[in-house]
């Protein structure tokens, strides 16, 4: 089978205005963008230098964590620099002080989350007391996609990230299993993260709280824009959340918060690299024909609101799955789980992995260890060989991604080269863990959360 051919078949589309660069323009290319990444900030932490922040976080029994101004020192001993330091105005203070707008929307998720029965109120958990609260909600997505996107928007297209780092996997609205990650791994919340945190897609869809738990990861963004870090999924694309939007917050004000939320969404990163050895997305590797080195994903388009035409290696990153050599993972979304989320009756029937044939094996050997992903009808497929050249050529060790249900959290696939993390816990239903990988010291930790 001719390669052409595998790239055509297996992807569906023709990116719009896409010219190929010759060989020796390609190469140019990758010669400089590689040097002039690996010459950035981050990556390894050899030259990091260190600073005194600005505030102090203090810890109370059964009291939210609070956030203060830096103010314990010796008076004769304080240098010019620190005088500096106290004098100017602080950001990490204005978005972590209780008053800041991303603090009261994750107080307000933490309350939504919570069963409250006094004698004042009553409310189960995961539901709002009052309409207003659910309209504050929205109003407060407006304004924290706006300053998120921003942010984002100045990210490269790949990260370059220091351990130690949380790698957490699809979440699909499940704001519960979010919640329980919180609550054992970075229990102090946003203020004071004992780890790095890198989602890796797949914030929303399927689940009943996609708004609630997006709320989350935007107002944590926005308090801790380079330690917690959001990488696209597939299911970040404009064609999927609008009904939930538009259920919680009426046909005019949930369609601004869909566009607001989505363009966000179209200015993520789409992968990242820890301690330059750890390449980190959503789906999978691209073909070499597509990505011949990690560097290139730094010239995809910025923003993306149509991945599929505009960037064939964004749908790679997006889509791509390795081969199995056994067929497992058959789900069924519990049929009740749309009913009650949105009075809608879709099921859904995960379908069979792309277990390899002999069909399969000619197309991956003629084609790079890539073939079509039959399982996902877009995309690719690939195969340890694949694997293997993509981790030599870019001086990596391993690769986690997420994209798949797996019934224990994650999966190690390929000699254990290829982690695959879900986070979802229960999912539509289910009886899963949630996975988490923490990656720390030159080990790849695999975390089970189990409820």
């Amino acid at each position: 089978m001719a390669k052409a051919a595998s790239v055509k078949s297996a992807t569906h589309f023709e990116p719009e205005g896409e010219v190929r660069p010759s060989k020796a323009k390609v190469e140019k290319l990758e010669a400089r963008d590689s040097a002039s990444w690996r010459r950035g900030g981050g990556g390894g932490g050899g030259g990091r230098q260190y600073a005194l922040a600005s505030c102090v976080v203090r810890l109370e029994r059964d009291a939210p964590p609070a956030v203060l101004r830096l103010d314990c020192f010796e008076e004769e001993a304080v240098s010019a620099s620190t005088i500096k330091l106290l004098s100017l105005s602080s950001t990490s203070l204005e978005v972590l002080a209780a008053d800041s707008s991303p603090a009261e929307t994750l107080a307000a998720v933490h309350y939504f989350a919570s069963d409250i029965n006094t004698t004042k109120l009553v409310k189960p958990a995961y539901t709002w007391a009052q309409p207003s609260e659910l309209a504050s909600l929205g109003a407060a997505l407006l304004k924290l996609s706006e300053s998120v996107q921003a942010i984002c928007a100045a990210e490269p297209r790949l990260l370059r990230l220091d351990s130690p780092i949380y790698a957490i996997g699809d979440l699909h609205g499940n704001l519960p299993a979010l919640l329980a990650m919180e609550a054992r791994l970075w229990p102090a919340g946003a203020a004071l993260l004992p780890a790095g945190l890198l989602f890796l897609g797949d914030f929303v869809d399927r689940g009943a709280w996609g708004v609630e738990l997006l709320a989350y990861l935007l107002a944590a963004k926005l308090q801790r824009p380079h330690a917690l870090h959001l990488v696209r999924g597939n299911h970040e694309t404009r064609d999927i959340q609008t009904m939930e939007c538009t259920t919680k917050f009426g046909e005019v004000e949930g369609v601004k918060i869909w566009n607001a939320i989505n363009n966000v969404f179209d200015v993520l990163p789409l992968a990242a690299v820890v301690d330059e050895k750890v390449f980190c997305c959503h789906g999978g590797i691209p073909p070499p024909w597509v990505c011949p080195r990690v560097s290139a994903i730094l010239r995809v388009p910025v923003p993306l609101p149509r991945p599929a035409a505009q960037s064939h290696m964004a749908w790679e990153l997006l889509w791509n799955d390795p081969v199995k050599l056994l067929t497992h993972n058959i789900f069924t979304v519990h049929p009740t789980f749309y009913r009650i989320a949105f009075n809608g009756t879709h099921t859904h029937t995960r379908p069979r992995a792309n277990k390899i044939t002999a069909s399969l094996a000619m197309e991956l050997s003629a084609n790079e260890g890539f073939a079509v992903n039959a399982r996902r009808g877009t995309g690719h497929v690939f195969d340890q060989r694949a694997l293997d050249r993509f981790l030599a050529t870019n001086e990596l060790t391993h690769v986690v991604r997420a994209h798949e249900l797996h019934q224990n959290g994650f999966m190690c696939n390929l000699r254990g080269k290829l982690i695959s993390v879900f986070s979802s816990s229960r999912y539509c239903g289910g009886d899963n863990d949630s996975g988490v990988v923490l990656l720390q010291a030159g080990k790849l930790r695999l975390i089970r959360l189990s409820d």
